[in-house]
C-alpha cells in the first residue's frame, strides 16, 4: 500500500506540473486557482519550477496580486523565480515595481543574468527612462552580457522608443548578432520617430540582404508607405507578400486597411477587412476611420453598429475619437448626441481625452456640448 501511495503521489505531482504548464500557455484565473489548490494538497509548492509556473499563470491571467502573494510566501528564490516575478510586473504594466524587485534582488545577493537585464530594459523602454536605460547599457557592458542577442535587441528597441535614434543606430551598427528582431526594431524605430522614408529603406535593405521578413516587418513597411502617401509601394508589398506566401496577420491587415483608406481606395479596405479571419478593435476602428475619412456617413455608423454586435470588439476611446471628430466635421448634431449618450452609458465620459475632443470640436463651431447641456 505504501508503494501504491508513493506512486499515486508521484503521478499527482507531475499531473499538477502539467496543469501548471498548460495554464501558462492558456491563461485562466480558474485554471491557475485549481492548480494552486492541487499543488498545496500534494506539497508541490515546495518545488521551485512548480512555484514559478504558478506565478507565471497568475500573471498571464492578469491576477498580479496573487502572483505577488505567492512570491512573498516562497523563501528559496533563485534567479529564475526573481526573473519570473520581474516579468510578471512588466506584463501587468507595473514597471516601477519591476525596478524595485531588481533592487531588492541585488540587495539580497542574488546574481542577476542577461534575462534580468532584458526585462528591466523592457520596463525602462515602456517608461521612456532614457537615462536609466543608458545606465543599464553600461552595466551590461561591465558584466560582459552584451553577447546576448536578445538583450542587445532590447537595448536597441529601448533607445528607439525613447527617441534616441543616434544611439539606436550605433547599437545596431555595433551588433554582430543581428537577427530579424534587430532589423524590425530599426524599421519600427524609424517609423515610431517620424522617419517613414528611413523605415522603408531599412525594410528594403532586409530584403536585399536575404533576411526573411515577418509580419512585424511587413506591417511597419505598409505603415511607412501609408505615411509617405505611396499607395503603389504599399500595393507592391501586399502583392509581394502574397506571392511569397506570407501570412498577413491582424497587424498587417490593419495596416493595409489604413493604407487603402488613406489613399481613397475604400473598396480595397473593405476587401481586406472582409477576408480577415480574426479581427480586433483596431481592425474595426481602421474601417470606421476609413469610412469617416472618405466622407461615407451611412457606412461609418453602420460599421459602428456592427462593431457593437460582435461582443468581442467593443468601441474604445479611439473609436469615439474618430466618430466625434467625424460628427464635428459634418455637423451631425443628432449623431453626436447619440455618441455622447453612448459614452455616458458605457461610463467612458470620465476619460479626459473624450471630454477634450468634445470641447475642441465645440470651439470649432460645432455646438454639440451646448446643445446637449
Amino acid at each position: 500500500m505504501s508503494q501504491r501511495d508513493s506512486y499515486r503521489l508521484y503521478t499527482q505531482f507531475y499531473d499538477v506540473i502539467e496543469l501548471l504548464k498548460s495554464s501558462t500557455a492558456r491563461p485562466s484565473l480558474v485554471t491557475a486557482t485549481i492548480a494552486h489548490c492541487l499543488a498545496i494538497e500534494i506539497g508541490a509548492l515546495a518545488h521551485q519550477p512548480a512555484c514559478t509556473s504558478l506565478l507565471t499563470a497568475y500573471s498571464r491571467a492578469k491576477y498580479f496580486i496573487s502572483a505577488l502573494a505567492l512570491f512573498d510566501e516562497f523563501c528559496d528564490r533563485d534567479v529564475i523565480l526573481w526573473n519570473a516575478m520581474i516579468n510578471a510586473a512588466v506584463e501587468n504594466k507595473s514597471y516601477n515595481v519591476a525596478m524595485q524587485f531588481f533592487v531588492e534582488m541585488t540587495e539580497v545577493g542574488v546574481a542577476f543574468d542577461s534575462t534580468t537585464l532584458l526585462l528591466i530594459v523592457s520596463a525602462l523602454s515602456h517608461m521612456k527612462y532614457l537615462k536609466h536605460g543608458k545606465s543599464f547599457h553600461c552595466l551590461s557592458i561591465k558584466v560582459g552580457m552584451l553577447g546576448d542577442c536578445s538583450l542587445c535587441n532590447a537595448l536597441l528597441d529601448m533607445y528607439a522608443k525613447c527617441g534616441d535614434l543616434t544611439s539606436s543606430q550605433s547599437m545596431f551598427t555595433w551588433m554582430d548578432c543581428r537577427d530579424v528582431i534587430s532589423w524590425n526594431s530599426m524599421v519600427n524605430g524609424f517609423l515610431y520617430n517620424g522617419h517613414p522614408e528611413k523605415s522603408f529603406w531599412c525594410f528594403r535593405e532586409m530584403i536585399s540582404l536575404g533576411i526573411r521578413v515577418d509580419s512585424m516587418s511587413l506591417s511597419c513597411a505598409i505603415s511607412a508607405s501609408a505615411a509617405l502617401g505611396e499607395l503603389s509601394s504599399g500595393q507592391t508589398i501586399h502583392a509581394w507578400g502574397i506571392k511569397q506566401g506570407y501570412n498577413f496577420d491582424i497587424s498587417c491587415s490593419n495596416s493595409l486597411i489604413s493604407l487603402y483608406s488613406e489613399s481613397g481606395d475604400i473598396e480595397a479596405s473593405k476587401s481586406v477587412f472582409k477576408e480577415m479571419v480574426l479581427k480586433d478593435v483596431i481592425s474595426w476602428n481602421a474601417m470606421i476611420g476609413g469610412f469617416a475619412s472618405n466622407g461615407m456617413i451611412l457606412e461609418t455608423f453602420d460599421m459602428l453598429y456592427k462593431m457593437q454586435l460582435t461582443g468581442y470588439a467593443q468601441p474604445d476611446v479611439a473609436t469615439l475619437f474618430a466618430t466625434i471628430s467625424f460628427c464635428a466635421e459634418w455637423m451631425l448634431l443628432r449623431e453626436g448626441k447619440t455618441v455622447h449618450g453612448f459614452t455616458i452609458r458605457r461610463q467612458m465620459i470620465s476619460d479626459l481625452w473624450v471630454i477634450n475632443i468634445m470641447k475642441f470640436n465645440d470651439r470649432r463651431g460645432f455646438t454639440l456640448m451646448k446643445a446637449i447641456h
